[in-house]
């Protein structure tokens, strides 16, 4: 692995490349802290924007497919997924999943490519399912039940919530 620096005084960029003189990623520096990392693909493609506050991983983090599609951005807070992660097929949004601490909590909502019209909604305990699923099919909808990740009737879920 080379390294190419032009940080001066704390500012600037660093390029990484293998050993072949391949592009493997380039960092900013702001104030002597790297600020953003971008890591490539072979193809010299992004394949992460990863942005840094304090040595952190703190802020928008994107992360692309191989031909440059979006493949997620991600809300991240002290290193870990904080907020809502969106994730894209084809370059369409596709679900936006909702963390708390790096693990999934809140509603999962997922979406037909390319438009607003929802196909599915998971209902998300401490990175488990836990309550209504629901999927929808063109008017029809299906809903199952979880309690901590068990699939259980709707009854069940509400006699163990305690409701």
């Amino acid at each position: 692995q080379e390294l190419e620096t032009q940080v001066v005084q704390g500012n600037g960029e660093r390029i990484r490349r293998d050993g072949h003189g391949q592009l493997i990623a380039k960092d900013e520096f702001e104030n002597g802290k790297k600020n953003l990392e971008v890591v490539y693909y072979s193809n010299g493609m992004p394949q992460r924007y990863i942005p840094y506050v304090n040595d952190q991983i703190e802020g928008t983090l994107k992360t692309f497919f191989a031909g440059g599609e979006p493949a997620t951005v991600e809300q991240r807070k002290n290193n870990v997924q904080n907020g809502d992660t969106t994730v894209f097929r084809s370059g369409q949004r596709v679900a936006v999943i909702p963390y708390v601490n790096g693990r999934r909590e809140g509603v999962e909502t997922g979406f037909r490519p390319g438009t607003d019209i929802i196909t599915e909604q998971i209902t998300w305990k401490n990175n488990l399912k836990h309550g209504p699923s629901i999927v929808y099919v063109d008017s029809n909808k299906v809903t199952e039940y979880f309690f901590e990740g068990e699939k259980v009737s709707r009854i069940e879920f509400a006699q163990r919530e305690g409701h």
